[in-house]
């Protein structure tokens, strides 16, 4: 505190780098130099995957919310909609007498 920043600086990071501090100066990387394990004792094989039981792998995925029933849902409403608006205008307004 109170030192010049020049003068006090080569002294930060040779201690920040002897003891692997992270300073104003100087920050760490980590580097993992050790494999996890031998490589020659790493087999690869294929793994069947698990289905619900009685499904067979030509079954195509489904979600959970029923969106096809959403989306036919909507087109009715956007087709009837658009019948309501264009008996609307073919149908003259009657007039009082």
């Amino acid at each position: 505190r109170g030192a010049e920043v020049d003068a006090s600086r080569p002294q930060v990071v040779k201690v920040a780098l002897e003891h692997h501090l992270v300073s104003p100066y100087t920050s760490l990387v980590a580097v993992d130099v050790e494999a996890a394990a031998d490589p020659q004792l790493l087999k690869t094989a294929a793994v069947k995957s698990s289905l619900p039981n009685g499904w067979t792998g030509d079954i195509p995925h489904q979600t959970a919310t029923p969106a096809a029933l959403q989306f036919l849902l909507g087109l009715l409403a956007l087709a009837t909609a658009g019948i309501v608006a264009v008996a609307g205008r073919t149908i003259p307004a009657r007039r009082s007498a």
